[in-house]
C-alpha cells in the first residue's frame, strides 16, 4: 500500500515535532458495532494488540546440548522495568504452535525439536496488554542453530493502564449515551474491538496500548477521533469532542477474492481499506482489516464513505493494491504475485561481531523525499542473518535498527522479481550518541521524577506490528540519559503527568558524543487544563510528494504565515541545501532551530513559480490543544 509518511506533518518546532495528524490503524474482522454495554462499562480483560512488544539486545553462547539451538530470556513489563509472572509465549514452526510457560520472574526458555525458524505469535500475562499477531504474519523470529544458544532476550509487554476517557459536546459540556469504540486491532479469537457508552458524566474507562485509536459517536452530532498520544499516556485522560454537525453512518462494505498468479484463492492474506484522506486533512482515519477465507474471499464492513487503497498481503508475495475503490463494491479482485527478497548480516561496529538481535525496515522509495509502504522484521539469530521476502520488483531503502546502538544510515536496494537472487544489504552499528539532562517543573524548580523522555519520530513506520522506540524515564532526581542515536540533528520529546508536553531539537548528535547535561523546564498544566506540546518552528505543515516538499496548510501565528508562506508553495531548499538531497528526514532536522532564530528556505509558488528566497522566523507555540 502506498503511504504518504509525511502526510500532514506538523512542523513547528525547533525540534518540530513530526505530528502526523492522520494514522492507520487496523481493526481485524470488522462487523457491525454490537449493542453497545451498559453505561459507563470498564474493559477489565486487556484486549490484544500489535503494539506493545519491544525489542532488546541479546546474547550468543556455544551449547553443545542444543542440538536444535535454543532461546532464553525474560518477559518485561514497560512499566517497572521488572519481570512479569508466569507470560505464555507461543511460537509458530512448521505449521505447528508451540507454547512455553514463564516462571514467576517473567523468565522463559524455548528448546526447539529442529533447527529453522520459530515465529513469535503471541505472548499474553495476567494484567498486561497481550501481543497477538495473525498466523503467518509475525514480524517477530528466532533462527535455531544446532549448538548456539541465544540468550538474554528481553520482551516487554505493557501493562493494562486504566484510561479515562471523557465525551464531549461541541460546547465542551460532558455528553451523556454516546458509543466509544476503539478502531485497532481485536486478534483472531479476541472478539469485536472494545465498544463502550458514556455515562451522565460523558465518562468511559478502557485499557489501550500506546497509539489506539478511539472513536465517539452520538446521533446529534459528528463523531470524533482521538489516539492514545503521548499526552494521554502521561495523563491517562482521553478527550473525544464531538463536533457540530449530524451523525455519517460508517456502514459501507468491500468484498472481492484472493487470488496468486495462477488464480488459485490464497487462504489467510490480509486485506486491509484505509481510507485515502486528502493532504490537508486534519481528521484521524481508521483502516480496517480482515483475514481471506480457504476460497480466497473476503469482506470489510464499517466504512466510511468515500475512496479507499485497498491492499493484501500475505508470507512470500508482494502486496497486492487497489486504490480509489469506493464502498459498495463487491467484486474486488486482488491478484498476489511472488515477491523478490533482500538479505544480508547486521554487525557491531566496535566488534564487528554478529548482532544477535535486531531489526530489519524495508521501506518503498517513491522519490527522494517520498517514502511508501514499509516491511520490518525483528529477528533473534546468533549469526546476524536476515532474509526478508515479499518485496515488490523496484527501488527500496533498507536500514537496520539494535538496542544499545544507533539506527543504520538507509542503503537504497534495487529489488528484482524471482527467481532472481535476493538484494543484498549488510550493516554495522555503532553506538551512536548520547543526551543527558534533568526534568525539571517551571514554576517550582523541583525535580521531576519518572517524565518520559523519547526521541521524537518514530523508527518504524506507524503500520509496523512491533515499535521500536529510543526512550527513558527520569529517575528521583529528575536525571536522565537517553542513548544510540544517531549522528546528527535530532529532537527529543519530553513528557510528564500534570504538565505540558516540550519538545527539545537542534541537538547535534555525535557518534559515541554526549549532549549535555540539558535542563529541560516543563510548564505546569492548570486546573481543568488539557496537556498540549510546547514546541519552537516555523509554524506550517508539511507534505513529501516524491521529490518535492510542500506546504499543506500554514499556522496563524507562526513564522511562516508572517514570512507570507501559502498552502501549495514547494520549498526548494532549507539554507542552501537543496531537499531532494536532504531527504525528507534530514529537511525535517535542517528546518528546526532555536526559538527567535531564522530559517533560509527557497520556495516556489505553484508548479511554475520562480524559485525565490524566503527568510523565516522560528517562534514558540502550543499544539494540541484539545
Amino acid at each position: 500500500m502506498r503511504q504518504r509518511l509525511s502526510l500532514a506533518v506538523l512542523l513547528m518546532l525547533a525540534g518540530g515535532a513530526l505530528l502526523v495528524r492522520w494514522k492507520m490503524h487496523a481493526a481485524t474482522r470488522p462487523a457491525p458495532p454490537p449493542a453497545p454495554p451498559t453505561a459507563n462499562a470498564t474493559s477489565n480483560t486487556p484486549r490484544a494488540t500489535r503494539l506493545p512488544i519491544f525489542l532488546s539486545d541479546a546474547t550468543v553462547r556455544p551449547e553443545a546440548d542444543a542440538r536444535a539451538g535454543e532461546l532464553e530470556g525474560h518477559v518485561l513489563s514497560t512499566g517497572t522495568g521488572r519481570g512479569v509472572p508466569s507470560p505464555q509465549l507461543v511460537f509458530l514452526h512448521a505449521g505447528a504452535a508451540i507454547t512455553v510457560a514463564g516462571d514467576a520472574t517473567g523468565g522463559f526458555r524455548l528448546l526447539p525439536h529442529a533447527p529453522g525458524r520459530y515465529e513469535l505469535s503471541a505472548v499474553t500475562a495476567a494484567g498486561h496488554l497481550p501481543f497477538s499477531v495473525e498466523i503467518g504474519h509475525s514480524p517477530i523470529a528466532f533462527e535455531a542453530r544446532a549448538g548456539t544458544r541465544v540468550g538474554d532476550v528481553t520482551l516487554y509487554l505493557s501493562p493494562a493502564v486504566d484510561y479515562l476517557g471523557v465525551v464531549l459536546d461541541p460546547d465542551g459540556k460532558p455528553l451523556a449515551g454516546a458509543d466509544v469504540r476503539s478502531l485497532d486491532p481485536a486478534p483472531e479469537g479476541e472478539g469485536e474491538p472494545a465498544h463502550f457508552r458514556s455515562d451522565a458524566r460523558g465518562e468511559v474507562h478502557f485499557h489501550a496500548a500506546d497509539g489506539t485509536l478511539f472513536e465517539a459517536r452520538h446521533p446529534r452530532y459528528a463523531p470524533a477521533r482521538a489516539s492514545v498520544d503521548t499526552a494521554v499516556q502521561v495523563s491517562h485522560k482521553l478527550v473525544l469532542r464531538l463536533k457540530a454537525g449530524s451523525a455519517v453512518p460508517a456502514d459501507g462494505v468491500i468484498a472481492g477474492v484472493v487470488l496468486d498468479a495462477a488464480k488459485v484463492p490464497v487462504e489467510g492474506a490480509q486485506v486491509t481499506a484505509s481510507f485515502e484522506a486528502p493532504k490537508d486533512a486534519e481528521e484521524l482515519h481508521a483502516a480496517l482489516s480482515t483475514t481471506s477465507g480457504a476460497d480466497g474471499r473476503f469482506r470489510l464492513d464499517g466504512l466510511e464513505a468515500g475512496p479507499h487503497h485497498v491492499q493484501a498481503r500475505a508470507p512470500g508475495f508482494s502486496a497486492a493494491q487497489a486504490a480509489h475503490v469506493q464502498p459498495g463494491r463487491l467484486d474486488l479482485t486482488l491478484t498476489l504475485v511472488a515477491g523478490g527478497a533482500v538479505r544480508g548480516v547486521v554487525r557491531g561496529r566496535s566488534t564487528a561481531k554478529a548482532l544477535p538481535a535486531f531489526t530489519i525496515v524495508v521501506t518503498r522509495r517513491i522519490g527522494r523525499l517520498e517514502r511508501g509502504e514499509s516491511v520490518s522484521a525483528s529477528i533473534f539469530d546468533a549469526e546476524g542473518r536476515y532474509l526478508v521476502r515479499g518485496l515488490a520488483p523496484g527501488p527500496w531503502v533498507v536500514t537496520a535498527v539494535a538496542h544499545g546502538h544507533a539506527p543504520a544510515q538507509e542503503q537504497e536496494i534495487e529489488i528484482a522479481a524471482p527467481p532472481a537472487e535476493p538484494a543484498e544489504a549488510s550493516f554495522s552499528l555503532g553506538a551512536g550518541g548520547r543526551v543527558s539532562g534533568t526534568v525539571i517543573d517551571r514554576a517550582s524548580r523541583a525535580a521531576i521524577t519518572g517524565a518520559r523522555i523519547s526521541l521524537e519520530g518514530m523508527i518504524l513506520d506507524d503500520s509496523s506490528p512491533v515499535t521500536v522506540r529510543s526512550s527513558t524515564t527520569s529517575d528521583a532526581g529528575g536525571h536522565f540519559e537517553l542513548g544510540g542515536l544517531r549522528a546528527g540533528l535530532r529532537s527529543i520529546l519530553v513528557a510528564a503527568e500534570g504538565h505540558h508536553t516540550r519538545i527539545l531539537s537542534a541537538l547535534q548528535v555525535a557518534e559515541d558524543g554526549d549532549v549535555g547535561p540539558l535542563t529541560v523546564d516543563l510548564a505546569p498544566t492548570e486546573p481543568g487544563e488539557e496537556p498540549r506540546i510546547e514546541l519552537v518552528g516555523i509554524g506550517a505543515v508539511l507534505t513529501a510528494d516524491q521529490d518535492v516538499l510542500g506546504i499543506v496548510r500554514v499556522i496563524p501565528g507562526g513564522g511562516a504565515e508572517a514570512a507570507g508562506l501559502q498552502p501549495g508553495d514547494r520549498v526548494l531548499s532549507i539554507d542552501g541545501v537543496s531537499t531532494a538531497e536532504l531527504g525528507f528526514a534530514g529537511a525535517v532536522e535542517r528546518i528546526r532551530g532555536p526559538e527567535d532564530t531564522v530559517v533560509q528556505l527557497v520556495v516556489a509558488r505553484g508548479a511554475d513559480g520562480a524559485p525565490r528566497p524566503v527568510p523565516v522566523s522560528r517562534k514558540r507555540l502550543l499544539s494540541g490543544g484539545k
